[in-house]
């Protein structure tokens, strides 16, 4: 560690000490840590909170593929809005498996922020 580094270091912890007099000194050097894992932690409520949003709509499009399906059977509609439906639903998963990916990401990045892994 360079001098400049540790006079950064310590003039942080001066002005945390302000703001958090009762918290030791090397609790308060590791306040970037502690705040990616705060980062990390609310990234993971509001990927959470898109998945069960976005696993609704697939469920919503699976319903409407099903009756394009009826209606198409019935002679009501023509087969390409089953099309249609079908395509809105592939396009609705994709983005779901690509948002699972996110989470599972953020959660690997979770655990190294915590101090896990290699």
């Amino acid at each position: 560690m360079t001098s400049g580094v540790l006079a950064d270091d310590l003039s942080n912890v001066a002005s945390l000490k302000e703001i958090a007099p009762g918290l030791p000194s090397d609790i308060l050097l590791r306040r970037p840590d502690i705040l990616a894992a705060e980062h990390q932690l609310s990234q993971r409520a509001a990927l959470a909170n898109q998945q069960q949003a976005l696993q609704a709509l697939v469920d919503t499009l699976q319903e409407t593929y099903r009756l394009s399906e009826a209606r198409y059977k019935g002679g009501i509609d023509g087969y390409l809005s089953v099309l249609v439906a079908q395509r809105s639903v592939y396009v609705a998963q994709q983005r779901l498996v690509g948002l699972r990916l996110a989470r599972l990401s953020n959660l690997v990045t979770l655990y190294k922020v915590l101090g896990g892994g290699a």
